[in-house]
């Protein structure tokens, strides 16, 4: 399937597609799948 090769796509659909996804599963994590104070983030940046 053509979806599966990211050479013949453009940059910006695959990022859409890769940030969708990404930000999905955190939605679901964040719905009950993940033990009590613990949450799910698309991009952290932790420093320090």
């Amino acid at each position: 399937m053509p979806i599966h090769d990211w050479s013949k796509v453009r940059a910006g659909i695959f990022h859409h597609f890769h940030q969708d996804w990404t930000i999905e599963i955190a939605r679901t994590l964040n719905r009950g799948l993940l033990p009590p104070m613990y949450y799910a983030l698309a991009e952290q940046v932790a420093i320090g």
